[in-house]
């Protein structure tokens, strides 16, 4: 299938025509739910019950997990019966999960491992997922529960739902999960100073695994009061992380009251001035109608956005939109930019967060009108 690809004349506007791709959209969300409903990772044979499996080991925590991060497990299982058990398959309730069973026929008594790998989600908090066993003769699966703890290797306020502020002033604990040392380079792309700490001095002290940053927002105006905390420190896997600011008094980004953005906030730790850099994100609810087209407008003038793709997403409902932004030629530093995304008669907003590095081109940036510009790319 063909898009109709283009970039807006007028401003930093990047629209992509949907034309044919909303049969597909629609198409594909219909077969998706079908083979959903077919197969509800259920086993096709008959039978009265579950295999007569047992978990052995103990219920599977993975503990912590950074966003976006991977960690997997051990599980156990034992064939409790006096029958020999001939395993099918093993299957996660979403494409996150990937169990792989050692061993798939089981005599009477006998015992096999499973590893469960999990691709934690962006979002924080804790999950709970499970895995489906099927075997010949059953056709309803073993189930094994597992759970696991997504949060960024620095805590906030101990994790889990305290990872927020509320109040315009005050302070928040930043704690390394594994205990060592760490130094915070940035908030909001601000270098901080003694004043932002708790007892202490980035200029002279060591580095520690435990902070108490002090804020004060009581002089910001509405639209001026952050929505995001960004946190950039010197830790290889939490070099930029952002925690929810909750404040009554802020400037609330309006949205169409069935289409939304699957996450809200976009992070990207480190992007190329004047280089397009690969992004993507889900809008649930409403799906788009004959001669709607998709539109990103960014706040920042300083950030081109083009869309490369529309489609259906890995998992779950919803559209998946792929696009690509780029810094201007010549920015360096921290860099922030509503996303206004637009389909037809809806709308929501998007914050991105990152930090721009030079362009890495060197002598592929050719002069332009006497300035230098980087080829595209």
């Amino acid at each position: 299938m063909r898009f109709n690809l283009r970039q807006a004349n007028s401003g930093n506007l990047a629209t992509i025509a949907l034309g044919l791709c909303v049969a597909f959209l629609i198409a594909g969300q219909a077969a998706a739910q079908d083979s959903k409903n077919d197969t509800a990772d259920k086993p096709e044979q008959s039978g009265p019950q579950p295999p007569p499996l047992v978990q052995v080991s103990p219920y599977l925590d993975l503990g912590f997990v950074v966003p976006d991060g991977y960690s997997q497990g051990v599980v156990t299982i034992m064939n409790d019966s006096e029958e020999t058990i001939q395993i099918l398959n093993a299957k996660g309730d979403c494409h996150c999960t990937t169990p792989v069973i050692q061993q798939m026929i089981l005599e009477p008594g006998q015992s096999t491992d499973m590893v469960v790998g999990l691709n934690a989600p962006h979002l924080l908090g804790r999950i709970f997922k499970k895995v489906f066993i099927t075997a010949a003769g059953y056709n309803t699966p073993f189930e094994v529960p597992f759970t696991a703890e997504v949060e960024h290797a620095i805590l906030v306020n101990g994790g889990e739902g305290r990872s927020v502020i509320v109040d315009l002033s005050g302070s928040y604990k930043l704690e390394s999960i594994n205990k060592e040392p760490f130094r915070i380079l940035f908030i909001n792309g601000k270098k901080l100073t003694a004043d932002d700490f708790a007892n202490f001095d980035p200029e002279s002290d060591d580095p520690r695994n435990f902070y108490e940053i002090q804020y004060d927002y009581t002089d910001l105006r509405k639209d001026e009061l952050p929505r995001w905390i960004v946190i950039e420190t010197d830790r290889p896997n939490t070099k930029m992380f952002e925690f929810p600011a909750f404040f009554k008094e802020a400037l609330k980004f309006p949205h169409s009251e069935n289409w939304w953005p699957v996450p809200d906030v976009l992070v990207n730790p480190s992007i190329e001035a004047g280089a397009w850099t690969p992004m993507e994100i889900v809008m649930s609810g409403n799906l788009p109608k004959p001669g709607d087209s998709v539109g990103i407008t960014p706040s920042n003038p300083d950030l081109a956005v083009r869309i490369k793709n529309v489609g259906l997403p890995d998992t779950g409902p919803g559209m998946r939109i792929d696009f690509e932004v780029k810094p201007r030629w010549g920015y360096e530093g921290f860099i922030s930019s509503a996303l206004n995304f637009e389909m037809g008669e809806n709308y929501a907003v998007v914050e991105f967060f990152s930090r721009v590095r030079p362009y890495e081109g060197g002598a592929d940036a050719p002069a332009v009108n006497g300035l230098l510009e980087p080829k595209p790319r």
